[in-house]
C-alpha cells in the first residue's frame, strides 16, 4: 500500500531555526534582530505560548508591534529574567 502524499523537499537555505535557550543566555543566529514570536519567545523562556501572551497583556514585559504581530527582542526577554531574578534565601 503506497501513501499517497507528495514529498516537499525545502533547500536548507530556506528554513529559520527557532531561537531555543542555549548556555549564556544568547539566542541561536539566524532570527533576524533577535525578534522573537510568542511560540519562540515561550521555548527561549521556558515556558507555554499563554503565559508570554499574558506577560505581554500585563505589560512585564517590552515588546515590538509590527503591524498586528507582536514580537519580543531577546535584549528584553534578558532584562525581564533578570529583573525576576529571586535571590537566594540562605
Amino acid at each position: 500500500m503506497q501513501s499517497t502524499r507528495k514529498q516537499v523537499l525545502v533547500p536548507s537555505d530556506l528554513v529559520v531555526p527557532t531561537a531555543q535557550r542555549v548556555a549564556g543566555g544568547v539566542a541561536e543566529p539566524g532570527r533576524q534582530r533577535g525578534l522573537l514570536n510568542y511560540e519562540e519567545a515561550a521555548l527561549y523562556l521556558s515556558t507555554a505560548p499563554r503565559h508570554v501572551r499574558k506577560l505581554w497583556q500585563s505589560r512585564c514585559s517590552a515588546a515590538v508591534k509590527v503591524g498586528r504581530c507582536v514580537r519580543f527582542q531577546v535584549a528584553a526577554l534578558d532584562v525581564f529574567i533578570a529583573a525576576n531574578r529571586v535571590p537566594p534565601t540562605r
